[in-house]
């Protein structure tokens, strides 16, 4: 079986989700392919589109919160509204150049991690083209604007509990199924905390508290001086801040706080293995970083929610009790951790039941999908 999986590097979340469908597929025998089907008018084309998210999301959160609340509403009058959303038709041109490259690819299945791509899929079947099961895959935990813009044969959501926010946004019911984001096999291979941290290098015999903006890296500098005085009352404890490809903060972190208690680290590949071996993470709320972290069962603290679908998602975890959600860090993040290091059970417990194989159901979808087709 040949699929094709389609991604947009608008964030990490999407791609993640996408790469571990792509490596079910492959361990089932299959040939999978990942595009970001903006690359196709050149890789210029998908960074400009990639970067002007980030950037605008980083610079200016609350004004991207102000356009999600207008596509909230959009989403709402939609029905009524004769024609298409900007964000459909600004597809357009991509479209007619993914529509190229699938007349030349011939794929027996689509999935897609992203509402941009899929998008372009619905246009193109709308305008006649005949196309291989679609399968749409949400990466946060409510239904996103414009969503209802895709036409696919199947939609896979995180979780039963948000299935009615897709109904309510116009999808069929039957065709939505609960099976999780997707993602990788390595969050879901249990190593002991003790293993993983000297796989990683670090003393078993502290606590380490894991610190992330996520891909877009929000306020990593101010939290670390919120939780100065947790570190000082523990100092058994150790705070391992993800910096990521910022060299500049890294540096800065370095020269900041030399002390053995604060460490920055830069890029790294092995962060299922950091997840297992810390107590504790602090993160923003995207959608497949907190079900990373609930697969791997570390207990979570939210911060910084770019305001509509990560707020979204931090009071989706916060209401199954899988996470706590400090909502102003500088005042009440200290006495949260405290809090969540000294009785982490109850969240490890609820997170348990989010263990997700979504990957590999993702997969075997694909095939049955094919088959019926075929």
């Amino acid at each position: 079986m040949e699929a094709l999986i389609l991604s947009c590097s608008t964030g990490g979340g999407h791609n993640a989700a996408a790469k571990a469908v792509q490596d079910a597929l492959s361990r089932q025998g299959h040939h999978a392919i990942l595009l970001d089907p903006y690359s196709l008018q050149g890789q210029a084309v998908a960074d400009k589109v990639g970067r002007f998210y980030v950037d605008f999301v980083r610079t200016v959160p609350r004004l991207f919160g102000v356009v999600y609340k207008l596509g909230e509403a959009y989403t709402k009058l939609q029905e009524h509204l004769p024609h298409h959303s900007p964000v459909y038709l600004f597809q357009r041109k991509t479209a007619r150049t993914l529509k190229q490259y699938l007349e030349k690819s011939q794929p027996d299945v689509i999935v897609t991690t992203h509402v941009f791509a899929g998008e372009m899929l619905t246009m193109l079947r709308n305008e006649g083209m005949k196309l291989p099961p679609v399968i749409y895959i949400a990466t946060d935990y409510t239904s996103i604007p414009f969503t209802q813009e895709v036409q696919a044969d199947r939609y896979i959501v995180g979780h039963k509990d948000i299935v009615q926010s897709f109904v309510a946004a116009g999808l069929p019911e039957w065709k939505i199924l609960p099976y999780g984001i997707p993602v990788n096999e390595a969050f879901q291979s249990r190593m002991s905390r003790p293993d993983a941290c000297r796989w990683l290098g670090l003393d078993p015999a502290k606590r380490h508290i894991l610190l992330s903006g996520g891909s877009m890296g929000f306020g990593l500098d101010g939290m670390i001086r919120t939780l100065l005085p947790v570190l000082e009352e523990h100092p058994d404890t150790v705070l391992l801040v993800l910096t990521g490809s910022n060299e500049e903060l890294q540096k800065s972190i370095h020269e900041k706080y030399p002390g053995p208690q604060i460490r920055a680290l830069g890029p790294t590949d092995q962060m299922p293995r950091y997840l297992q071996a810390c107590q504790v993470l602090i993160t923003k709320p995207g959608g497949l970083s907190t079900t990373e972290a609930c697969v791997s069962q570390i207990p979570m603290v939210l911060v910084h929610p770019i305001p509509g679908v990560e707020t979204i998602n931090a009071r989706f975890f916060e209401s199954h009790a899988m996470a706590r959600w400090a909502r102003d860090p500088e005042q009440d993040l200290a006495d949260i951790l405290r809090e969540v290091l000294a009785d982490p059970a109850p969240m490890e417990q609820a997170q348990a039941t989010l263990q997700s194989n979504a990957a590999l159901r993702t997969a075997s979808l694909c095939s049955s999908l094919v088959r019926r087709k075929g």
